[in-house]
């Protein structure tokens, strides 16, 4: 059985298939023919925007940890929460003075736990 795909975007749907199946049917391929369409509420979105709020300011976020062997490099800010900076293992970690974060070279930028100094804990329970 030969299939015709036919994927209208405009009003015309069913003058085509109307077209398509009238075509078919004096050639005497009707039970050839098979036309596939999408209705404007079937259709899909492409893309859905989805709001990530303050997670989206992570490359990773985790409440489980992130551990690492090996060569790594991440770009971005990780952090954990509810859990502590325990959970973060690999990555050679370095506080920085205001105990808000921690640096480490496998980071390009701040790794936060939930164990920091205020407002850390607050800012990785809102993400």
């Amino acid at each position: 059985m030969t299939t015709l795909p036919v994927i209208a975007d405009h009003s015309t749907a069913p003058l085509i298939l109307r077209g398509l199946f009238l075509g078919a049917a004096m050639l005497g391929l009707a039970p050839m023919a098979l036309a596939e369409t999408t209705s404007a509420s079937q259709r899909l979105p492409i893309r859905t925007v989805v709001n990530l709020g303050l997670a989206g300011n992570f490359a990773i976020l985790s409440k489980a940890g992130i551990s690492t062997t090996g060569v790594t490099a991440i770009a971005g800010n990780i952090g954990v929460s509810p859990i502590a900076s325990t959970a973060i293992t690999g990555f050679g970690l370095t506080m920085d003075s205001s105990g808000q974060f921690s640096k480490s070279i496998k980071v390009t930028a701040k790794v936060f736990a939930a164990n920091y100094a205020s407002p850390t804990p607050a800012r990785l329970t809102t993400a």
